[in-house]
């Protein structure tokens, strides 16, 4: 039942995600208010502070604070090579030293409000480094879903799509 219960809540966020994604790139007019802007900064603030880098594996321990203060046991990382971690078994296996990234270049971010209670960004860019013995080693185009609660922002996944050469 909780399975069935967090595989759906992970799907509605993957559609509304995907459904973002879409209307960003189809030219929509973005029309921003002040509000927009300090939303938009906020969540950008918090980014790297929840983002697999070079930078936050080489302090694992002020990462792991990071992952616990904005983000919940309900969070998910889904990777490009189609494995997915809740935040407890990424913060394990960060402990148990099965991540590694060499390299993290992501740009081009894109930044879109929803109804100021939910933020999707997206970037593209390579990142590269193991997971377990798995390789990641690819162009890929990474979302970043977050949602406002009483405690402040948090991550509700992110999400790695790889990207054809």
């Amino acid at each position: 039942k909780k399975f069935m219960k967090n595989l759906l809540l992970t799907l509605s966020v993957c559609l509304f995600t995907f459904s973002a994604i879409k209307a960003q790139h189809q030219n929509v007019p973005v029309h921003r208010n002040m509000e927009d802007e300090h939303i938009i900064a906020e969540v950008l603030r918090i980014l790297p502070k929840t983002a697999l880098s070079v930078q936050n594996l080489s302090n694992l321990n002020n990462f792991i604070d990071s992952l616990k203060k904005y983000t919940t046991e309900k969070t998910f990382y889904i990777f490009s090579k189609g494995f997915m971690k809740t935040r407890d078994e990424l913060i394990k296996d960060l402990h148990d030293k099965k991540v590694t990234i060499t390299k993290n270049h992501l740009h081009n971010t894109q930044v879109k409000v929803f109804n100021k209670g939910l933020v999707v960004v997206t970037k593209v860019g390579e990142i590269e480094g193991v997971y377990d013995k798995v390789i990641l080693n690819n162009k890929t185009l990474v979302t970043y879903t977050y949602y406002y609660t009483k405690d402040g922002w948090k991550l509700a996944q992110r999400h790695s799509t790889p990207l054809l050469n």
